[in-house]
């Protein structure tokens, strides 16, 4: 079952689907208690060893809080600066 985060709280996509959410610009479904969001096309797709490199094309995006991004790096979260 695919998850996601947000600081501690971990929330499991059936709990993500009972959350509210506008559509965007694509027809995807928006978390309206999201901090920002990005919505692309794709572009191109690189391959890169075993992984796959997908490169997008930015149609709408919006920060809608000024608050700290969630950073994963080195099996962990962190805090920038």
């Amino acid at each position: 079952m695919g998850q996601f985060a947000s600081g501690v709280t971990i929330m499991t996509t059936t709990a993500a689907g009972r959350m509210p959410y506008h559509v965007g610009v694509s027809g995807a479904p928006l978390l309206t208690a999201a901090v920002a969001y990005i919505e692309a096309t794709v572009h191109s797709t690189l391959e890169a060893g075993d992984h796959s490199v997908i490169v997008g094309q930015v149609t709408a995006l919006e920060v809608r809080s000024e608050v700290e991004p969630l950073v994963y790096y080195r099996s962990g979260y962190r805090r920038l600066g």
